[in-house]
C-alpha cells in the first residue's frame, strides 16, 4: 500500500505537469491521459504505456476474480446466495469452478453497455468496482464503531483513536460513493435538454437493482432461515489449524529451532 501511494502520486504529478493545454484536455476528457501521453511524447510511447496499463489490468482481473469467486463460494457454503448448492461445489483440485464462471458471466454482463458507449461503460464498470470494494472495506469499520467499548480487541488495536478514524473513513466512503455515481457528461443529466441515456452513468441503477433483489429476497424469505456463517469444524480443530498457521508464519529469528 505504501509503495502504491508513493508511485501513484509520482505518476499523477508527472501526468499533470505534462498536460500541453487545458482546452485540449477538456476536449479529450473521456481519454485525457492517453491524449497527454500522445501529445507530450508520441503515438508509439502512448501505445507502449497503454499496453503496460492493459497488462496491469489483467493482473487486477485475476486477483478480483479469485477474490470474488472465493467470497461467492463462502457465502454459498453458508446458504446465503440463491442457487448456493451449485456455487459451493468444488473440483478435484478444490477450485470453486461454478462460482468462478458465475463471477465471469456477471462481470461480462456488467460491461455490456460499453459495446455502445465504451467511455461510459468503462467508467461505470470502474465506479461499480470501486464503490463495491470501498463498501466492503467500510462495513467492518461501521460495525466496530457501533459496538464502541463493547468491542473485543485483538492483537492490534487503534485504541481510542478509532472514534475519529472510523468517522473519517465513513465520511470518505460516503463521498466516494456519491462522486462515482454522478453523471460523466452534462448530456447525462436528466434535467439537461440534450439528455441521452447513452451518456448516463448507470452505476446507481446497478446498485439499486442489487439492493432490490437481495433486499427483497431477505424480506420475503432469507430472514426466516438464515442464521449466519456455518462453522466447518469443532473448536479443537479450529484451534489446531490456527496454531499450525501461526507456526508457519514464524520469522527465522523467532523460530524455536
Amino acid at each position: 500500500m505504501v509503495v502504491s501511494v508513493i508511485f501513484g502520486f509520482v505518476l499523477i504529478v508527472a501526468v499533470t505537469f505534462a498536460i500541453p493545454s487545458t482546452s485540449g484536455a477538456l476536449k479529450n476528457i473521456g481519454a485525457v491521459v492517453p491524449w497527454i501521453w500522445k501529445t507530450s511524447m508520441s503515438q508509439n510511447w502512448s501505445d507502449a504505456l497503454l499496453f503496460i496499463c492493459v497488462i496491469a489490468q489483467f493482473f487486477c482481473l485475476t486477483a478480483s476474480t479469485t477474490s470474488a469467486s472465493r467470497m461467492m463460494f463462502a457465502f454459498s457454503r453458508d446458504g446465503a446466495v440463491p442457487g448456493n448448492r451449485m456455487w459451493r461445489r468444488v473440483s478435484k483440485r478444490r477450485v470453486p469452478v461454478y462460482a468462478v464462471f458465475a463471477i465471469g458471466v456477471l462481470s461480462g454482463l456488467l460491461m455490456v453497455p460499453a459495446i455502445w458507449n465504451y467511455l461510459v461503460g468503462y467508467a461505470a464498470g470502474t465506479a461499480i468496482a470501486v464503490i463495491g470494494l470501498y463498501i466492503a472495506f467500510v462495513l467492518p469499520v461501521f460495525l466496530r464503531f457501533r459496538l464502541g467499548d463493547k468491542f473485543e480487541h485483538g492483537a492490534w488495536s487503534l485504541g481510542k483513536h478509532y472514534k475519529w478514524i472510523d468517522v473519517v473513513s465513513l465520511i470518505w466512503v460516503g463521498g466516494i460513493t456519491i462522486l462515482f455515481s454522478l453523471p460523466l457528461f452534462r448530456a447525462g443529466l436528466p434535467w439537461e435538454k440534450d439528455f441521452s441515456w447513452s451518456l448516463t452513468n448507470y452505476t446507481v441503477l446497478w446498485f439499486a437493482g442489487i439492493g432490490l433483489f437481495f433486499g427483497g429476497w431477505w424480506v420475503v424469505s432469507a430472514h426466516k432461515w438464515f442464521k449466519g456463517p456455518v462453522r466447518m469444524g469443532s473448536e479443537e480443530e479450529l484451534a489446531r489449524l490456527e496454531a499450525e498457521r501461526e507456526k508457519d508464519f514464524l520469522l527465522p529469528a523467532e523460530s524455536p529451532v
